[in-house]
């Protein structure tokens, strides 16, 4: 009776590496959305995506290079196209907000 899983697998993940892989997944999402909450979507979007790249790659180019692409297809998408009012900030005032395009 199986589970589903490979019991042949030539490339066991050791448990402890699996925990930590969850474990760090786990923290990203949490950080995304704290990032959400507090500085509104359109600035977390930017913020999350250069950290997350930037922290798996440690290429600065790629990093720059996909938060301006990801940030690109949300605004037109979503600001432009579809004119969403994107997330709101809880901690950043408006006055900054209105900066924003």
């Amino acid at each position: 009776m199986t589970d589903g899983l490979m019991d042949d697998d030539p490339n066991p993940i050791d448990p402890m590496t699996q925990y930590r892989r969850e474990a760090e997944i786990i923290l990203w999402l949490v950080t995304a959305l704290v990032l959400v909450w507090a500085i509104g979507f359109q600035i977390a979007l930017v913020v999350f995506v250069f950290l997350f790249v930037y922290s798996h790659e440690r290429d600065l180019i790629r990093a720059l290079g996909s938060t301006v692409i990801a940030y690109g297809i949300v605004y037109l998408l979503f600001v432009q196209l579809l004119s969403v009012n994107l997330y709101e900030p809880a901690l950043l005032p408006d006055s900054i907000m209105n900066t924003l395009p």
